[in-house]
């Protein structure tokens, strides 16, 4: 089945934040992360309920550049509005108060 991925407005902060951030570091890095995402979104798409729930229905995938460079993308899942929310993208050494709550 194929959801409706929508961006929470903190979220597309997040990810301006990570490519300016990912471009400072080499200029490839952007494109390699908007790769890694893309590839991370269709496997969301097929199967949204992959990941297991944090809290609150938030659930999180992992997706890793490199070892220093691993991020957090939260989400949460509307089976019934055939939705599925992002809400924040994240360096996974954040510190959690910086996860979503709800």
């Amino acid at each position: 089945m194929n959801y409706h991925i929508q961006y929470n407005p903190q979220s597309i902060k997040d990810l301006k934040e990570v490519l300016s951030f990912l471009y400072e570091i080499h200029p490839d890095l952007p494109r390699r992360f908007r790769s890694l995402l893309a590839e991370n979104f269709e496997d969301l798409d097929k199967n949204p309920e992959r990941w297991s729930p944090l809290s609150n229905g938030i659930r999180a995938i992992r997706m890793n550049l490199s070892k220093r460079l691993s991020y957090y993308c939260f989400y949460k899942f509307y089976e019934q509005e055939s939705k599925i929310l992002i809400l924040r993208i994240i360096p996974q050494k954040a510190d959690p108060d910086q996860w979503p709550k709800d």
